[in-house]
């Protein structure tokens, strides 16, 4: 922050004061000059006409120059001081002015950071609440019949049948053609991917639309991504790693293709145990771009 303050001239206060010094010299030296006069035309009583009209003269003639040019000096003396004082209010104007601006400015500072935070506990606020109304979801979810899984359970009973489905697409690929194009392989998955998602539609439906809908919500704000990512990622430490396989096959459906370039985004796949993905052909990991691992 810039610093003002009222400064002083030292040339002007040293030129009046050097001034005032010459007219008082001239009124000591018209004093001076004045007393021989005094002397010659004072009789010691009183003044006669004729004495009066004689110092008169002389004072007009010895003493009148040097008083004028003193009463020229003060009156410049005056100016000087006068330009001076209009000067420093001048300056004082500024200072109070430049005050103002800078109290204004920390008011406007002040006043963003309130708002800032205002936002912040109500982004936190809106997060946290979707993200607990998602984990409660995932608490309320059940899968099975006779042996009956609870909550992040569900998902390892999920992935076992999503395993069983895929057995068949070994079987497959003994049969013609042997060696599948990536877009292929993809087709074969989604497949038996849908089967499993069918069957459990009403749970998993629920659950890829809330957790797509929270990342969309820190997607939207108006935080930059460093950001963005830090709330993301809470999410994603949230996810088991038969949650990361599901989400990601589901993430190469039809139904997931808007999800998918979130999941890329912020990398939500990181932790995905890649072990548990479809073995053989052509690299799966392919289906989504490097950033989904990152």
């Amino acid at each position: 922050m810039k610093a003002y303050r009222i400064t002083e001239n030292p040339l002007h206060e040293g030129k009046i004061f050097w001034v005032s010094i010459i007219a008082w010299g001239l009124v000591i030296a018209g004093a001076v000059a004045a007393i021989p006069g005094i002397s010659k035309y004072f009789n010691g009583s009183s003044f006669t006409l004729t004495e009066l009209s004689g110092l008169g003269s002389y004072l007009q003639g010895a003493v009148q120059s040097l008083w004028t040019l003193a009463s020229f000096l003060f009156i410049y003396v005056a100016f000087l001081g006068q330009k001076q004082q209009t000067r420093l209010q001048a300056e004082q104007f500024a200072l109070e002015q430049a005050q103002q601006k800078v109290d204004l400015d920390n008011q406007a500072k002040q006043f963003q950071l309130q708002q800032d935070s205002i936002k912040l506990q109500s982004f936190e606020a809106s997060f946290f609440q979707l993200l607990q109304l998602h984990n409660q979801l995932v608490s309320e979810m059940e899968a099975g019949s006779a042996q009956v899984r609870h909550g992040r359970d569900c998902f390892v009973r999920y992935q076992g049948a999503l395993n069983a489905k895929f057995a068949k697409l070994y079987s497959d690929r003994l049969m013609p053609p042997l060696n599948w194009t990536l877009e292929q392989e993809r087709t074969a998955i989604i497949k038996y991917y849908l089967v499993v998602y069918k069957e459990n539609q009403s749970k998993l439906g629920h659950y890829f639309r809330t957790l797509y809908h929270i990342i969309k919500f820190v997607k939207d704000s108006e935080y930059d991504y460093k950001t963005q990512r830090r709330y993301t990622s809470l999410v994603r430490a949230q996810l088991s790693a038969p949650e990361l396989t599901i989400l990601f096959y589901n993430g190469i459906c039809p139904h997931g293709e808007k999800f998918k370039p979130l999941i890329e985004e912020f990398g939500l796949l990181e932790h995905l145990d890649k072990a548990s993905l479809v073995i053989g052909g052509p690299n799966h990991e392919d289906f989504y771009e490097q950033q989904a691992y990152h």
